[in-house]
């Protein structure tokens, strides 16, 4: 919990006076396991917290009994989302921090968040989205007054673009948002259409000249959904001529991606246009537009279909906006569990299994305790040891729970290896003995040193370590420290 707590460091609690009886760190925890549980309103969370109450008293104290769902209802519609909002953000600085790839930029409105009563639109939200990783970086709500175009450089200032490709729809395809990504030290991949209609005609009439001078990539045939689509890439970098007229910022290069679908009954075609700031091959053009699918089949559609974002009615206040904030933490978290399964599933399975919900937890309060390692800044490496993120190993073997070893590296964003194997179980330490069970171990399991090393006193939830039926005290190498 204390992890959980220093993630939402800054987050001011709305309530005053008897509203504020049950902790607000509490109602926070509890409202975050009933999204991964698959729950979507305030009512979903009371109910939640009542049919759960003895597995959150493992961790939670619970002082007053548990929730309402009028209590849950008046928290997030007082909450200051943009407060909550830097909380994701916190959360997700370690990840952004080593993005590489591309970076996917959409908006998506949720449906029935708006209020007749009060005039209130449906809340519109951007989101960023790390296609290689499947992570949300960053999001942004645009208020009544405003829109996508001028979200866009908000977003992109949250972020790291060192390294990546941003691409983004014809709405964003803007001067202002393309200096952004090349001052911010990224590149763009912007769709072109006709909201740049003197730009889009002259792109357009080159490209689909057969003498102009391009490369083209071989073309690429997938058979899936009751169709047959054929996809070319094509990209030319002779602009030369192009940018003494228009003046494009960073533009290096221009390309096409030509679509042919063939279905049982019709055949389709399109034509795509983009203005690219690297020289790409045409391969990678083709990969990269493809990538940018991404945000709408793995986070969109998710949100809507699996998640019933669309279908949510909670709209009033601040509701909506921090209820989407909320759902995007548990998107995330459930897509860096490695287990084999459907996001459906996987939530499902978290509201059926307490044990899979308890590595769920574990796993978020380890991402924390990286980032809270990250902001302290590094402390040095043991030699042949290993940072999990919440333990180092000096010398053995280390089942960490959050990585796999790859030869004599750890491939995982939360853990890396210097020495001995790393395996990916549940905070079970090999040769010491210890099953920490459902949790991994906390800033205060460790107590001084010894002769032997370092003495560990406590694991998992606050449980006493035990090798069969005796206590430990100490370890040797193989042992658990944190520093």
């Amino acid at each position: 919990m204390e992890q959980f707590i220093a993630c939402l460091k800054g987050l001011e609690d709305p309530r005053t006076g008897n509203a504020g009886r049950h902790d607000f760190y509490e109602i926070l925890m509890i409202a975050f396991c009933a999204v991964l549980c698959g729950g979507q309103s305030a009512v979903d969370m009371a109910l939640f917290a009542t049919a759960k109450e003895p597995f959150l008293r493992g961790f939670l104290t619970l002082k007053h009994g548990t929730p309402s769902h009028d209590t849950f209802s008046r928290l997030f519609r007082l909450l200051d989302p943009e407060q909550f909002r830097a909380t994701f953000q916190r959360f997700m600085t370690r990840f952004s921090e080593t993005i590489q790839g591309v970076i996917a930029i959409d908006g998506k409105v949720l449906r029935r968040s708006f209020d007749h009563a009060s005039g209130k639109s449906a809340l519109h939200m951007v989101s960023a989205w790390g296609c290689e990783q499947r992570l949300v970086l960053a999001q942004i709500a645009t208020d009544a007054k405003s829109n996508e175009i001028t979200a866009v450089p908000k977003l992109l200032e949250m972020l790291s673009l060192k390294g990546t490709i941003v691409t983004v729809d014809a709405l964003n395809c803007q001067r202002a948002i393309a200096q952004q990504i090349v001052d911010q030290g990224g590149d763009y991949a912007l769709s072109l259409k006709g909201n740049q209609p003197t730009l889009y005609a002259d792109v357009q009439t080159f490209l689909d000249d057969p003498a102009a001078t391009v490369s083209t990539a071989e073309p690429m045939v997938d058979g899936d959904h009751g169709r047959i689509e054929t996809r070319a890439a094509t990209v030319s970098t002779d602009i030369g001529w192009l940018q003494e007229t228009h003046h494009w910022p960073g533009l290096a290069a221009i390309g096409k991606v030509t679509r042919r679908r063939e279905f049982a009954d019709k055949i389709t075609s399109e034509t795509a246009y983009y203005l690219l700031s690297a020289p790409l091959t045409p391969e990678r053009f083709g990969q990269v537009v493809r990538s940018h699918w991404g945000v709408e089949n793995r986070l969109h559609w998710r949100l809507d279909v699996v998640m019933n974002e669309d279908q949510d009615r909670s709209r009033m206040d601040n509701s909506p906006h921090n209820l989407a904030v909320l759902r995007h933490m548990a998107i995330n978290l459930v897509q860096k569990d490695p287990t084999k399964g459907s996001l459906r599933g996987k939530l499902k399975r978290a509201g059926w299994d307490d044990a899979y919900l308890a590595q769920l937890l574990a796993r978020f309060r380890n991402a924390i305790a990286l980032v809270r390692y990250a902001m302290r800044g590094s402390r040095g490496w043991f030699a042949a040891g290993c940072y999990a993120p919440l333990a180092r190993l000096a010398g053995g073997g280390c089942d960490a729970g959050l990585a796999r070893a790859v030869g004599g590296g750890c491939d995982g964003p939360l853990a890396r290896l210097v020495g001995s194997g790393c395996d990916a179980g549940l905070a079970r330490v090999v040769g010491g003995g210890c099953d920490a069970g459902l949790a991994g171990w906390l800033a205060g399991d460790v107590m001084g040193t010894d002769a032997v090393g370092w003495r560990v006193m406590r694991c998992g939830l606050g449980r006493d370590c035990y090798n069969g039926r005796a206590k430990l005290s100490s370890w040797p190498s193989g042992s658990v420290i944190w520093k």
